[in-house]
């Protein structure tokens, strides 16, 4: 009985075989979509995949990449274009090939795939990477990461490195006897030795921090590109006839800012046929078999600053120039210390540059006789002209200048100001003011113009009280005296603004009428 009940419980496994879990949906809809799996429920039957050797899922949005692990017979897998980012493939130890460029890698798992031979890792966020176990490694390109070194010392079947792009300090290629194409440019880079590179076909090494690189030995060099270095100094392209010429050879050495001479086998042949016009180099840049022994300066007879001791032109020569200046002005013009009121030219003036060469200067004038108008305006407060605005009065000029006339506009201005006051009024019964009749006291204003056509606002305290004669003092206050407007103790009377002054230092200005 415990015999059968053991059978019935093995029934599931040995009818329904062992499963791979595949978490990521678009994972498992692309294996399905390749038909190793038909239903979208995270499993996947392994022996459906445990012998696929070519696996191609780029560009499916997956994010997660479990379930690979049972792969095991995997050789070449091609993940790129995805949303990855980490990848362990190291139970696929058959793998020979690796594409997961263009995702988000900050981590990929090689230590267990020696038989890794082409690995493709660009495009990621990779700030380490350990290939130190791929010893079958041939080619790999990891250009635009986040690199700050790569180890390649253990990698000696190499003959490929792709790492431009990176942030990388140091690059040791010694033991890459077999290394055929190097790329390092956007890198930081000081230093590089190529003496043990023997087989380097192509260098590409433009905006690096190298200040000098040695070719000496890289005869079978064919493709060069060193541009926009600004450190480097010294170049030496070999003791042997390297980039011999022909079809099939590449040179490009411009806006190396710093180097004036490259050491060559055959200075006559690389000037002839390394030229600016076919963007081979720079103006500064000269050829010469022995840099060292040279002496920079400008060796140009026609120059200015013309070194005889110079046995290499650097670049540094001054020549004398001229040049035709064509002005528009209004009525004269101050140049070179006389003053021209006519048209006419050339006038000629002779200065002297930096480098101490003749710069000549011919002038072709045309003088424009300005045409002057006046403008009168009277305004009140302010005045906007020609984009400017005026508070006080006075004359302003403007100038309209252009290639044919030069107008002169004259603006006469008289600012006449606003006005305003202030009055405090009492009274018994209602009150007529500015044409309207108040019966509640309240402050009330109008608008009149005044003597120079501006407004003047009027402002009207009033009260209005029932009683006559002089206003009940309280209690708590004994009026000391009253006076007029000029100060002056005076007698109670109506219909004349008087000031009450009190015991407690109060003032009430107060007009009484009648």
């Amino acid at each position: 009985m415990k015999k059968l009940l053991l059978i019935l419980l093995c029934l599931p496994m040995i009818g329904f075989g062992q499963l791979t879990s595949v978490p990521d949906d678009n994972f498992e809809q692309a294996l399905i979509n390749l038909g190793y799996d038909n239903t979208l429920d995270n499993f996947v039957l392994t022996a459906n995949i445990n012998t696929v050797t070519i696996l191609d899922v780029s560009n499916d949005s997956i994010s997660d990449l479990t379930g690979i692990e049972d792969f095991t017979a995997l050789t070449n897998l091609e993940c790129n274009d995805n949303q990855l980012t980490s990848l362990d493939v190291s139970q696929n130890t058959a793998l020979t090939y690796l594409n997961c460029w263009g995702n988000q890698l900050t981590n990929l798992g090689l230590t267990t795939n020696i038989n890794l031979q082409i690995l493709y890792c660009f495009d990621n966020s990779l700030t380490t990477l350990d290939i130190s176990q791929n010893i079958n490694l041939q080619e790999i390109k990891c250009w635009e990461n986040q690199l700050t070194s790569l180890d390649v010392t253990s990698n000696i079947n190499l003959t490929e490195i792709w790492c431009q792009e990176n942030p990388l300090i140091s690059l040791d290629i010694d033991s890459n006897l077999a290394l055929m194409r190097l790329n390092v440019s956007n890198t930081q880079l000081s230093l590089l030795d190529l003496s043990n590179n023997l087989s380097l076909e192509s260098l590409r090494c433009s905006y690096t921090l190298l200040d000098s690189l040695d070719l000496s030995v890289n005869n079978d060099i064919r493709f060069f590109w060193c541009e926009n270095n600004l450190n480097l100094i010294y170049l030496n392209l070999g003791i042997t006839n390297i980039f011999s010429g022909g079809s099939g050879y590449s040179i490009w050495m411009t806006n190396n800012p710093n180097l004036y001479c490259i050491n060559v086998v055959d200075p006559i042949w690389s000037t002839l046929n390394w030229t600016i016009s076919n963007g081979n180099i720079s103006p500064w840049n000269a050829f010469s078999d022995s840099c060292n022994l040279e002496i920079l300066g400008c060796s140009d007879t026609n120059a200015c600053n013309f070194d005889a001791n110079a046995t290499l032109n650097n670049g540094s020569c001054n020549f004398p120039s001229s040049q035709i200046l064509n002005l528009n002005e209004c009525d004269s013009f101050l140049w070179a210390g006389v003053v021209y009121d006519t048209s006419g030219g050339p006038y000629v003036d002779t200065l002297t540059t930096i480098g101490g060469c003749d710069s000549i200067i011919y002038l072709m004038l045309t003088i424009n006789i300005s045409n002057n108008s006046i403008t009168t305006i009277n305004t009140c407060d302010s005045y906007l002209w020609n984009d400017s605005v005026y508070i006080a009065s006075g004359n302003y000029i403007y100038i309209d200048t252009n290639i044919v006339t030069c107008d002169s506009i004259i603006l006469d201005l008289t600012i006449n100001y606003s006005t305003s006051s202030f009055d405090t009024l009492s009274t018994n019964n209602s009150y007529s003011w500015n044409g309207n009749t108040y019966t509640n006291s309240g402050d009330y204003s109008d608008a009149l113009t005044n003597s120079v056509g501006c407004d003047s606002i009027v402002y009207l305290n009033l009260t209005i009280t029932n009683t006559t004669g002089i206003l009940d003092i309280a209690n708590t206050t004994k009026l000391v005296k009253i006076t007029d407007m000029l100060g002056q103790e005076t007698p109670y009377s109506k219909n004349t603004p008087l000031f009450y002054i009190y015991d407690d230092g109060t003032v009430e200005k107060r007009i009484v009428i009648e």
